[in-house]
């Protein structure tokens, strides 16, 4: 019985000449990287016959769960920072609105409480609706620039109406 002529490396002679042959004829570029391995050497159990693959693949499966865990895990955990984002601005924003809320209220006591009962801020509203506003602005206005540029305010109302007394 003849006998298979193999190099050093246990593959088969025809596998490794083949490349070879294919040069020679010039179709050198169809060869594969390398030579290549029988199914008995390539690590998987798919390939042999006497091997019970299920184990290799109930690992692959387990592998490939772990992977997906992780996968839909990244968007589960984004979307739960998002909820905890949201619920930390109603949160703030509801503070502010209470605090809003007992400022208003606060103010209303206060206005209430006051001797006249709110008629100035009533005055202050007629004047602000009336002909009068923009007069009333523009002593604001002066007084603000008065009290900046360290002038006091009333000093300066008592010497314009003491000009205007005098011409």
């Amino acid at each position: 019985m003849p006998q298979q002529i193999q190099a050093g490396s246990g593959v088969p002679y025809a596998r490794e000449a083949l490349p070879f042959s294919a040069l020679m004829r010039g179709q050198g570029k169809m060869n594969p990287p390398n030579a290549g391995v029988s199914n008995m050497m390539d690590g998987g159990n798919f390939s042999k016959p006497y091997t019970n693959a299920q184990d290799q693949r109930n690992m692959e499966l387990s592998m490939q769960n772990v992977q997906q865990n992780a996968i839909s895990g990244a968007n589960q955990k984004a979307s739960g920072m998002m909820g905890e984002m949201r619920a930390s601005q109603v949160a703030q924003s509801t503070q502010e609105a209470r605090t809003q809320q007992f400022m208003n209220q606060k103010l209303a006591t206060q206005i209430d409480s006051q001797a006249g009962g709110g008629a100035a801020i009533a005055q202050l509203n007629n004047v602000m609706n009336s002909p009068m506003r923009e007069k009333f602005r523009n002593d604001i206005a002066v007084s603000r620039a008065m009290e900046q540029s360290g002038t006091a305010p009333e000093l300066g109302k008592m010497m314009a109406d003491a000009n205007r007394m005098i011409a």
